[in-house]
């Protein structure tokens, strides 16, 4: 944590010494508390406990012995250190050769209030004294530690030096002042607490109190210094004064008229505009500058903020002369020594801020003398200027650490003693620096500037106020830098409390890592690899360890040796080196990274080989392969059908993508052997193809059934290596032989030709043989279905009795049945497609595949037999001749035709008496026109019935045909 430390003891031995006259204690109100007693005494006399502090500890006993320095102890006791008091432990200057008048030492805060959190800020100024009845010896000037004998070196010389008037145009040079404008000791103290008290307390001791003087204690909020005209001679004496005055500034004016021996006092505070309403708090408004014609002080409007005290005269005419502190006191009136202060020489005040509306912070007091009443009269005599801050800074960095990789830095800051809202806050970041112990309180300059926040506003109001900012996206470089932030009440106001330049408690290191991992490299199976590892720590200067570092390398290779766990250090402690040993019989790509923890102070940072922010990628080493495999693995075919077998060739050609094709025009050879009656060959006698996306193919094929057992050779470059890769090998990847089985069936019908009489049936047997390649051959096969088809020609119109499917059973047989009414032509076709070795294979009848029988044909026949005349009434003993037509069908499509040679044999039944008989002969054979006769007589009366038969032998097959059997086309009886 970076603290802005409180000014709790701003101790001075220089400037100037003023006179007081004060007469009795004047109170303009009781605004401030009752934290210091504001009576007109510098300490109580009377050892009691109490609540409040006074300048001095309490007491009236004084001794040497207390103090570790062997300063002045106020105190009740001898020997005891006192308590109540703000201040103690002054001591005389110790005289040496010439310097025979030395300042006397400034106390210092007493452990009571060095302790109390509710000071804030305090300040005890020893100022020379230079007049006519005293000249303090060993003096040096201000900023440049010249020595000076030409007066007390911090006096202001001319009459720009004046309360109205712009503080750079003040001039300081040593001088030689009159008693009554000669300041001596001045003491401040402010006093806050966490419920909202705001307050400022002074003092100062005169070293007459004969004259009228002029004594004002002017608080500033911004900050006040002395710029040496030079370095050397009077030059290094002498100079400006450097500051402005804000709107807001309070001036507490104490007069003593009349000799000296009465006081009074006012409150005025600085308006930038010139009235009440114009006061404009926190605005830097310099007299006369530009927008500021009208600055000036003012009586504050609120006089009952101030309260003043002065150690004059009980009555008139008595003294009221009180005692030191534990410090040296420095009167020059007859009573006056080194323990005691005469009557009107001390004056103390107090302001409460808050009632005063001042809402500021307070930077500078700046306490002067004036001669004359008037409040801008010329100034004389000052101390200081004291930095006396009211307002505290305390910033705390995010880290002390930082890794340049973590992203941004932060800082926040807290901010406590302004009243009202808060202002804001300037963080700037200074560097980078090449250590910590680069940075003084002179480093932090704009040529070092890396980030400024500009104004920022509270992220919570307090108190104490909280600011945060962080440097987001700037780009920081390795090294050490230094926060410095500053606050203000008003962003156009005066700085008004800052952290410094040199606070190690606000300065953090940027810092940075890198890791590499060497070589890269391609390896034979079997050979070993060495990674080498380093990583370096930045910047130099910090305490460096490296926790780990971790290889790992993937996949597992077949054996690994690390030298990581004691890694070699160089360069001074900054850079750890070690070593990966690898080896791998198996053909792979294998990959190297590392991971490094390095502790560089606060920070634990870790580095990757990720190829990122200076750190190198992952190194891989390469061992090659490549394989061959042949697809489809097994295959069945119909035989007489090609089949394609494809060789695919892959290489791992060390580039960590694992296996790619091979390259173009890859050559691979192929070779067969059958089996089970196969007798495969390849396709157009090739058996070479070249890869083209590292595959090929060829084709072979067998005209009979059987197991064909493919192998396939490639000799293929793999980074100028040569690989030969076969099927079947002992290599891994390679690929078995692959199987082709060429398979068949077979379908039969019978009878193949039939020729039946219509309306008759006809039964078609299908026989199916199916052979699997496995060297038994064709062999009947059961459950296949067989679906029959028929076309009808020459007038025939058959169809299937029961229908057109059978599924074959026993013998590997089944059969359907046809019929047709009528005469004429009927092809009969079959289809099979069993599944044979997982394919199907279909078949049928007149596919003119080996094997598979022709289409069944079926030719349907008919004849025709009619005689006439069918009715005649013969006179008995005459003869009755009857005709017989024969026709027949031979299912050519020329339907009935008459036909010759036909034997009709006629019978005849008698009735009703009539005795009729042939004439000639019962038979007639057809000639002509297919027609024959017979003749009939009765030599009785009666019914004749006469009846024809024929058996006419169509297409082969005797048809026999009768008169009045009733078939379509004979005639009846």
């Amino acid at each position: 944590m970076l603290r802005k430390r409180r000014n709790l003891a701003a101790l001075f031995a220089v400037g100037g010494a003023g006179a007081v006259v004060a007469l009795s204690t004047l109170s303009a109100g009781a605004a401030p508390t009752s934290f210091l007693v504001l009576d007109g005494n510098i300490r109580n006399g009377t050892p009691t406990s109490s609540s409040s502090y006074d300048w001095g500890n309490r007491g009236s006993t004084y001794d040497n012995t207390a103090c570790a320095n062997g300063g002045i102890n106020a105190g009740a006791t001898v020997g005891t250190l006192g308590s109540g008091g703000i201040f103690n432990c002054g001591k005389q200057g110790t005289p040496s050769g010439s310097n025979t008048n030395p300042l006397p030492i400034a106390p210092s805060l007493t452990p009571a209030a060095a302790a109390d959190p509710t000071i804030v800020a305090s300040a005890f100024v020893v100022d020379p004294l230079f007049n006519s009845n005293n000249k303090n010896t060993g003096l040096t000037c201000p900023v440049t530690g010249a020595s000076t004998t030409g007066g007390d070196p911090t006096a202001v010389t001319t009459g720009a030096s004046k309360n109205d008037l712009p503080l750079n145009g003040f001039v300081y040079a040593p001088t030689s002042l009159q008693p009554k404008d000669d300041l001596a000791n001045i003491y401040a103290v402010a006093h806050r607490t966490s419920s909202g008290v705001n307050e400022v307390f002074f003092g100062a001791e005169r070293v007459i109190n004969n004259g009228a003087s002029h004594i004002d204690f002017e608080f500033l909020q911004s900050r006040l210094s002395l710029v040496p005209s030079g370095t050397t001679g009077s030059a290094a004496c002498t100079g400006n004064f450097s500051g402005h005055r804000t709107g807001g500034d309070f001036l507490a004016a104490v007069d003593f008229a009349n000799g000296g021996s009465f006081g009074s006092a006012t409150i005025y505070e600085w308006s930038c505009g010139g009235t009440v309403a114009t006061i404009s708090g926190g605005t830097q408004c310099d007299p006369g500058s530009v927008g500021f014609p009208n600055a000036q002080y003012i009586v504050a409007p609120n006089a009952s903020a101030f309260q003043i005290a002065f150690n004059g005269p009980l009555s008139k005419g008595v003294d009221n002369n009180i005692a030191c502190g534990g410090w040296v006191c420095r009167g020059q009136m007859p009573a006056d020594n080194i323990n005691t202060v005469s009557t009107n020489e001390f004056v103390e005040g107090g302001v409460d801020l808050n009632a005063l509306g001042f809402s500021g912070c307070v930077n500078t007091l700046f306490p002067h003398t004036r001669s004359s009443p008037d409040i801008n009269a010329t100034l004389q005599d000052f101390a200081g200027p004291v930095a006396f801050n009211t307002c505290s800074i305390t910033t705390t960095p995010g880290a002390k650490v930082t890794d340049i990789r973590g992203g941004s830095i932060s800082d926040t800051a807290f901010v406590s003693g302004f009243t009202g809202a808060p202002g804001v806050v300037d963080f700037k970041l200074y560097g980078p620096f090449a250590s910590f112990s680069a940075i003084t309180s002179t480093s932090c300059t704009a040529g070092k500037l890396a980030f400024d926040s500009g104004l920022v506003s509270a992220s919570s109001p307090g108190p104490p106020a909280v600011y945060t900012t962080n440097t987001g996206s700037t780009p920081l470089l390795v090294g050490a830098y230094q926060w410095v932030a500053s606050y203000q009440t008003t962003p156009t106001g005066a700085i008004e409390a800052s952290g410094l330049c040199g606070d190690a408690s606000e300065q953090v290191a940027i810092v940075d890592a890198k890791i590499s991992i060497s070589p890269n490299g391609t390896n034979p199976v079997g050979t070993p690899h060495i990674f080498t590892i380093t990583v370096n720590a930045f910047p130099a200067g910090l305490s460096v360890s490296f926790t780990s570092i971790t290889p790992s390398v993937t996949p597992a290779p077949g054996s690994q040796i690390s030298t990581c766990g004691s890694p070699t250090l160089s360069n001074g402690g900054n850079t750890a080196t070690c070593t990966v040993t690898i080896n791998s019989a198996v053909a792979q790509t294998f990959t190297a990274n590392a991971t490094a923890v390095v502790q560089i102070g606060s920070a634990s940072l870790t580095r990757t080989t990720d190829g990122l922010l200076g750190d190198s990628g992952p190194a891989t080493k390469t061992y090659v392969d490549a394989n061959i495999n042949l697809s489809p693995a097994s295959k069945t075919n119909a035989v007489g059908s090609a089949h394609t077998i494809t060789a695919t060739v892959l290489i791992n050609a060390g580039t960590g993508g694992g296996f790619v094709p091979a390259a173009n025009g890859t050559l691979v050879t192929f070779s067969l052997s059958n089996s089970n009656g196969a007798t495969a060959s390849f396709v157009g006698g090739i058996n070479t193809c070249t890869t083209t996306a590292g595959t090929c193919s060829v084709s072979i094929n067998s005209p009979t059934t059987g197991l064909v057992t493919i192998n396939a050779t490639t000799n293929v470059s793999v980074s100028g290596i040569s690989v030969t890769r076969s099927t079947g090998d002992s290599n891994a990847g390679d690929g078995p032989a692959v199987t082709k089985t060429y398979v068949d069936a077979q379908l039969q019908i019978s009878p193949l030709a039939k020729t039946n009489e219509i309306g008759k049936d006809h039964v078609i047997t299908a026989t199916v043989k199916t052979d699997s390649g496995d060297g038994n051959g064709l062999v009947v096969t059961n459950g296949v279905l067989v679906t029959f088809s028929l076309t009808n020609s020459s007038g025939a119109t058959a169809g299937f009795v029961g229908g057109n499917t059978c599924t074959t059973a026993g013998a590997g047989t089944c059969s359907v049945t046809i019929n047709s009414p009528t005469s004429g032509q009927v092809a009969i076709h079959a289809t099979v497609s069993p599944t044979v070795g997982g394919i199907v294979l279909t078949r049928s009848t007149g596919d003119g595949l080996s094997g598979d029988s022709a289409d069944a044909n079926k030719t349907y026949v008919d004849a025709q037999l009619q005689i006439s005349p069918l009715a005649k009434t013969n006179e008995l003993g005459k003869d009755h001749v009857i005709t017989a037509t024969v026709k027949t069908d031979s299912g050519d499509g020329n339907g009935l035709v008459v036909t010759n040679g036909v034997l009709v044999t006629f019978s005849l039944t008698n009735s009703s008496g009539a005795t009729a008989g042939f004439v000639g002969g019962n038979t007639c054979t057809t000639a002509g026109a297919g027609t024959c006769s017979v003749t009939i007589n009765s030599p009785t009366s009666g019914q004749v019935a006469i009846h024809a038969t024929i058996s006419p032998t169509v297409g082969g097959i005797v048809l026999t045909r009768s008169t009045g059997d009733g078939l379509s086309g004979d005639s009846a009886d």
